[in-house]
């Protein structure tokens, strides 16, 4: 078995000599992050759009309803 030490050494021995990778490798990554990025972002607006649509069309119905509110308790007062 090996102790603690040997299999630090190992680690540290190893982790020197990783490959590291490629300008192709790094390029794709970034560029695919980018993409994440602009996906992300993309959403985030969808989102806000769909959110603000639905609360501008609440709004005009809730604001439809008190006008009609409004005319038939006038309606009701003139009676």
């Amino acid at each position: 078995m090996l102790t603690e030490k040997q299999l630090t050494d190992i680690y540290e021995r190893e982790l020197e000599n990783a490959p590291s990778a490629g300008s192709d490798v790094l390029n794709a990554k970034r560029n695919f992050h980018a993409a994440l990025d602009e996906y992300c972002a993309a959403l985030n607006y969808e989102a806000f759009l769909w959110a603000y649509a639905l609360g501008y069309e609440a709004g005009r119905m809730e604001s439809e309803a008190s006008t009609a509110e409004d005319c038939f308790s006038i309606n009701k007062k003139e009676r």
